[in-house]
């Protein structure tokens, strides 16, 4: 079961750093 958390939780970490490089990317576009 820990296994499964710790997984989770890195897909959990790179949907997050996936979002704010996709939010990020227009507003350095637009500079």
């Amino acid at each position: 079961m820990r296994e499964i958390g710790q997984i989770a939780f890195n897909l959990i970490l790179w949907a997050v750093l996936a979002i704010m490089i996709m939010l990020s990317m227009p507003l350095l576009a637009s500079i």
